[in-house]
């Protein structure tokens, strides 16, 4: 019998939907229980084309006697990690507090009142010599809450003092913070295969665009050698799918090889650009091929009938040996998407490619867009759900100036302007500066987390910064590039540390130190044109009709 999952929308969240275990849907009625009944949480966070998520419901979420258990002693609640980045990212850091070893799925226990206590992620159905089986685990934390609660809760209370009172100090970035982050990555590169540390490895295209920009600043010729050699290498990879295009998310040898076979849209989206701004740099004609290729890729299997894009390709078939596709039609994602194909088309000369982002993009503000503001995150059986988040906001915002920048259209221009405003005005620490991660004015939970780390994607707080410089420049208002100063001071010390953790941060930290330059050209002038396929990454341009524009 459907659990109360089958109501849902989430994809994810669906395939949970069978189980035998009484999962609730994240929402007042799951936690009300739990403290009806005194009992702890089970919160089970993962996403639809995740290797390990598939692993962990097919040998225990499926089995009776771990149901049983379940339904008996503890209230559980499955969380789509794309649906509700926001409790992600919440109990993501509450995990770090307890251990190093975190990912998804995240299985995070707890108290009544939210609070985490016990955290992990992969759990086997029986005891191993390695681990316990996940219905062992049950009993001893059930056993435990139900002898000895104050054991739990004052780990959990622990947990949360340390969520909560956490305060950062301003700190100015140091003199040395971009040659440092060179220093690191050229210590972690693999001179072998490319790319920087040991497998698992993960295609990150921000190390890429600042090893690019870093080279065109200062001329140090290593770091393009390490681009080069990366992008060869995961080119000639298992990581890259050659017979149907596109890569997958990470590869588990040093050689780029033996991948998890999902696929996702942001993985894709961004190696587009890494492999075109490297083209644009080195000339190389495989690289451009690889642009083309995953595009194309994006288009034939992520593109909607309406000309947005879903999320993922999954990593395992379905019964009828049919790929699984995430329909989730996500405003973050695709005004990613949108972004790389205006990059695209305009450097390329691809004129299909700018009308796919502009088509794209007109869905988006026909479905999200009013008074100002995006009013929902997801779009999924013709109807859009969930609150907007920053992520949202953030990479609609640079989907549009790269729309802008390709076709030199006013309205994404003042749409970029107006969005940025009802973004600060729901997301910016005005108290101690940075960005939320969710609304101000939405449903809050035990922490408002502000995201910095560039991981898979870049961060909130970078793109931010790097929307915030570039719409100064666009909009001549000062006032936004000393925002983005404002973000860089608020993680100085964390970019201090550990500098190549935020290396789209400092992306936009090199756009902040370069001279400011804009093009400005009349419609119908060529003047534009030779700097289409110029890598010219602090570069702005503006096209006016009007003699008395301020641009003239």
């Amino acid at each position: 019998m459907p659990n109360l999952l089958s109501g849902e929308k989430s994809p994810y969240l669906l395939q949970h939907a069978d189980n035998p275990i009484d999962w609730f849907p994240w929402g007042k009625e799951a936690f009300a229980k739990a403290k009806k009944e005194n009992k702890l949480i089970l919160l089970s966070i993962g996403y639809s084309t995740c290797y390990w998520c598939h692993k962990m419901a097919r040998e225990v979420f499926s089995d009776e006697d771990t149901a049983k258990y379940l339904n008996e002693h503890f209230v559980s609640i499955k969380v789509d990690r794309e649906e509700r980045p926001d409790v992600d990212l919440v109990y993501m850091e509450a995990a770090l507090c307890m251990s190093e070893n975190v990912g998804w799925p995240l299985n995070i226990f707890l108290t009544p009142d939210k609070k985490p206590f016990f955290t992990g992620t992969y759990f086997p159905i029986e005891d191993n010599e390695d681990q316990l089986g996940f219905l062992s685990l049950l009993i001893r934390l059930n056993e435990s809450w139900e002898k000895n609660p104050n054991t739990i809760l004052t780990t959990s209370e622990t947990i949360y003092t340390h969520l909560t009172k956490k305060k950062r100090k301003k700190e100015a970035l140091k003199e040395s913070v971009l040659s440092d982050a060179l220093w690191l990555l050229k210590s972690s590169f693999d001179n072998s295969f490319g790319g920087f540390g040991n497998a698992p490895k993960f295609p990150l295209a921000q190390q890429i665009f600042f090893l690019l920009r870093y080279w065109y600043l200062y001329r140090d010729e290593y770091a393009l050698y390490m681009v080069e050699k990366t992008l060869d290498h995961i080119l000639h990879g298992e990581i890259h799918d050659k017979k149907e295009g596109g890569f997958y998310r990470y590869a588990t040898t040093k050689a780029w090889n033996e991948p998890h076979y999902e696929k996702m849209l942001y993985t894709n989206v961004l190696m587009a650009m890494a492999y075109l701004e490297a083209y644009e740099v080195i000339r190389k004609d495989s690289y451009k091929a690889t642009v083309d290729e995953v595009l194309h890729y994006i288009l034939s299997k992520l593109s909607s009938k309406d000309g947005a894009f879903y999320s993922a390709e999954d990593s395992e078939v379905s019964l009828n040996n049919e790929v699984f596709i995430d329909k989730k039609i996500s405003v973050s994602l695709n005004g990613l998407a949108i972004a790389a194909f205006a990059m695209a088309g305009k450097a390329l000369d691809v004129e299909m490619y700018v009308d796919v982002a502009r088509t794209a993009c007109d869905f988006m503000l026909k479905q999200f867009y009013r008074n100002k503001k995006l009013t929902a995150s997801y779009y999924i059986d013709k109807a859009v759900y969930q609150n907007a988040y920053a992520i949202d906001y953030a990479y609609f915002l640079w989907g549009l100036i790269e729309l802008y920048q390709a076709t030199y259209e006013e309205k994404y221009l003042t749409i970029a302007s107006e969005l940025n405003e009802t973004f600060l005005e729901c997301f910016w620490d005005s108290e101690s500066s940075g960005i939320f991660y969710y609304s101000k004015f939405d449903e809050q939970l035990i922490i408002n987390p502000k995201e910095v780390y560039d991981g898979a994607i870049p961060s909130v707080n970078s793109i931010s910064a790097m929307n915030l410089i570039r719409l100064s420049r666009l909009l001549e208002k000062p006032e936004l590039n000393r925002l983005a100063g404002e973000i860089f001071s608020q993680f100085g010390a964390e970019m201090n540390q550990s500098p190549s953790d935020y290396l789209f941060m400092l992306c936009a930290v090199l756009y902040d130190k370069s001279t400011k330059e804009i093009i400005v050209a009349e419609k119908e002038t060529s003047l534009l044109d030779k700097f289409k396929i110029e890598f010219k990454p602090f570069t702005l341009e503006i096209m006016t009709e009007d003699e008395n524009s301020k641009w003239s």
